[in-house]
């Protein structure tokens, strides 16, 4: 069974995977601030999952990590809408 998360679970696993794919291009949070125009304590609250950042602020960081593809990548893997379920009946 697929576990359910909470919101803040979710935005910590989120901030989390961002984290891991900024350590592995080798960028400081500074750098990642200054490429995407948004502050370093931004980044960090981001990283940490303590602040909802904004669906676009989310996109400018995926872009300037180059990783704009994978952006489902970042999130936990949820279960299946159960209604999708019923529907396909």
């Amino acid at each position: 069974m697929i576990r359910q998360y909470s919101n803040k679970e979710i935005l910590e696993i989120i901030g989390e995977n961002a984290r891991r794919y900024r350590r592995e291009l080798n960028l400081s949070q500074l750098e990642l601030a200054t490429s995407t125009g948004l502050s370093t304590s931004t980044i960090q609250l981001f990283e940490s999952g303590k602040i909802n950042i904004s669906l676009s602020n989310l996109l400018t960081i995926m872009r300037s990590l180059g990783q704009i593809e994978n952006i489902t990548s970042l999130f936990p893997e949820q279960p299946e809408n159960p209604y999708k379920t019923f529907r396909r009946q």
